[in-house]
């Protein structure tokens, strides 16, 4: 055993003596192993790109005043305020370019979701077109239903460099595309307007803003972590119901609300920074 020892204890010291008249292993220094080894700092600095999924959380409040246009359809007595919370995964990709100075990053950064995050409700209202006629005990029911299949941000970044870990704040613009849905079942015939269900649907894009923050951690110089928080305020919209008979075509009323949208998000991501 100890001949063995001796022997690797010299094949390890000549290795070393070799390695010192050569230069040393890191690519950071040019100098030789004899000498202390100077490395080279992380810098936050460049363009990246980076994928990301996360949940969300979202409420969509709207009124509909009360407005009877005519003897059949109306709105009814108070006024319709719906009230529906959207929630779900989403998942999508970013892009952005950090510029570090000493100990601050400041930073810019755009991105895209997708996701499948739907709310609905059904509620159900006395007729009052009826109400001369005792015979007939008029109500519908009405469903609503929000969901929110796209997006996304484009927002500055303020970090505090910590070696290869990260904190920093973010805001800037938001948007997304909110659809609606809406279907009417009414529980008489008489007169036949009210035969088969009435449906309306919708799509507007919100546009508001978004303020938040998070941590991003360095695993080497090009492959990072994240993880963050996101209060997005997409603002009020307008959004036209224009009902149809499913069943005969014929168009019926068009009513216009303007919803507020906000959602709550929470994320991670993983990114990629070109060059060293």
């Amino acid at each position: 055993m100890r001949p063995l020892i001796a022997t690797l204890g010299l094949l390890l010291s000549t290795s070393l003596a070799s390695a010192a008249d050569l230069g040393g292993p890191y690519d950071t220094y040019d100098g030789s192993l004899k000498d202390e080894p100077i490395l080279r700092p992380f810098s936050w600095t460049g363009l990246y790109v980076g994928l990301n999924v996360g949940y969300g959380w979202a409420n969509i409040s709207s009124f509909l005043p009360e407005d009877i246009d005519d003897d059949i359809h109306y709105v009814p007595p108070g006024g319709v305020k719906t009230d529906l919370e959207p929630d779900g995964w989403f998942g999508g990709g970013q892009i952005g370019f950090n510029y570090q100075r000493d100990s601050v990053v400041f930073g810019l950064e755009a991105d895209w979701q997708g996701g499948d995050m739907e709310a609905s409700s059904i509620r159900r209202y006395p007729h009052i077109a009826f109400d001369e006629n005792p015979d007939v005990d008029a109500w519908f029911d009405t469903t609503t239903k929000v969901k929110i299949d796209q997006f996304g941000t484009v927002r500055g970044r303020l970090g505090l460099a910590l070696g290869k870990f990260l904190p920093y704040v973010t805001g800037g613009l938001a948007w997304a595309e909110a659809k609606s849905e809406s279907t009417t079942l009414y529980d008489v015939t008489v007169p036949p307007i009210f035969r088969g269900p009435w449906v309306a649907k919708d799509s507007v894009y919100h546009i508001g803003w978004t303020v938040g923050g998070g941590v991003e951690v360095a695993l080497t110089d090009n492959l990072s972590v994240k993880a963050e928080y996101l209060y997005l305020d997409f603002g009020d919209a307008t959004h036209v119901t224009e009902y149809v008979n499913a069943v005969t075509g014929r168009l019926g009323d068009t009513y216009k609300t303007e919803p507020d949208l906000d959602m709550h998000s929470l994320r991670i991501g993983v990114n990629y920074k070109f060059g060293g």
